[in-house]
């Protein structure tokens, strides 16, 4: 508009006839809409606006990091690794460069890498919440919970209020035996996710573990509750049915009803929900059928290899030939 302007003044000042003007006018309208175009097309979405950032500047962290993040929601990881690693190789360290290549190795299925990357940004950056929390994740699911504690301890000094690192925290202390820890770890996730099955299922094994039946009697009602049609839901509740340490608390009966509705929904060829429904099936105090599917269930466990099921089923189909239930004591499950 002020080229216009000065065009107009200019115009008046040598007196150039209105005909001129007027064309001169058009030209600077031509000039100023074929800028406008070529400035909007950088503008026509995300990648291409920080795509022109990065090819005007050098060592743009900003337009580096938005690129990358715009690949990755697209689903294009490869792109953004190549992406990171090239701005990793020829600018400063970067704790985020290095937080989000981990994510984008994640995501490709390359765990060790991306567990490295993790490390790297944690390093650079200690107080970095998101790659304490990744660290911890990716140790915690390559089986090095004792490596993966302190990284979720650590997310949760940041931020004590993000729930998934109470629930990572909470369950890699139940794998550890440690149920005393875990539990307040977890309740704090049920508390924040009351309508999360999962959460009263981690809750009710971690009561298990305490010895407080009555509580985790609770947390499989509610789990079930919230997700009646789950397999794993229906056949843990089975089992601790069917199994309890306390006998008090068995009934093999809505044992065998929650273990077929497993088996029926999982196919009827998953050697663990066998198990469990010939556990429920001898509880209820029927042994011939509990023969028959701990036999199956064997065929099943010997097939895939599974030594453990396998010789736990040999011995409860003793017990179950002899019209035994499970002792009140229990076994692993």
């Amino acid at each position: 508009m002020s080229l216009i302007w000065l065009a107009a003044e200019w115009a008046a000042k040598w007196r150039v006839p209105r005909a001129v003007l007027g064309g001169l006018v058009a030209v600077v309208i031509a000039v100023l809409m074929t800028c406008a175009w070529r400035q909007a097309a950088y503008w026509k979405n995300s990648e291409t606006l920080w795509r022109h950032a990065l090819a005007c500047t050098t060592n743009n962290l900003v337009a580096t990091l938005d690129l990358g993040h715009v690949l990755y929601e697209s689903g294009r990881f490869d792109e953004t690794i190549s992406l990171y690693q090239q701005a990793l190789a020829t600018g400063p360290d970067s704790a985020e460069f290095e937080n989000n290549l981990g994510n984008a190795l994640r995501q490709k299925g390359q765990w060790n890498e991306a567990l490295e990357h993790y490390r790297r940004a944690a390093q650079l950056k200690p107080t970095f919440m998101e790659a304490q929390f990744n660290l911890g994740k990716a140790l915690n699911l390559r089986g090095r919970m004792d490596e993966a504690i302190p990284h979720f301890q650590i997310t949760l000094q940041l931020d004590p209020g993000f729930i998934p690192a109470h629930a990572d925290l909470g369950n890699a202390l139940l794998q550890l035996g440690k149920a005393d820890q875990a539990l307040p770890e977890l309740q704090k996730v049920a508390d924040a996710r009351p309508n999360d099955a999962g959460s009263h299922l981690n809750l009710a094994v971690c009561c298990l573990q305490l010895n407080r039946m009555e509580p985790a009697r609770s947390h499989y009602e509610r789990a079930l509750e919230l997700n009646p049609n789950d397999p794993g839901t229906l056949n843990d509740f089975a089992w601790f049915l069917a199994a309890c340490p306390e006998a008090s608390f068995r009934d093999g009966n809505r044992a065998v009803d929650l273990a077929q509705q497993a088996d029926a929904s999982s196919g009827g060829e998953n050697p663990v929900i066998l198990h469990t429904l010939a556990a429920a099936l001898a509880q209820a105090g029927r042994f011939a059928d509990a023969v028959a599917a701990a036999e199956h269930a064997t065929q099943l466990a010997e097939a895939q290899s599974n030594k453990v099921l396998a010789a736990q089923l040999q011995s409860e189909l003793a017990l179950y030939r002899a019209q035994k239930p499970i002792p009140a004591a229990g076994l692993e499950h």
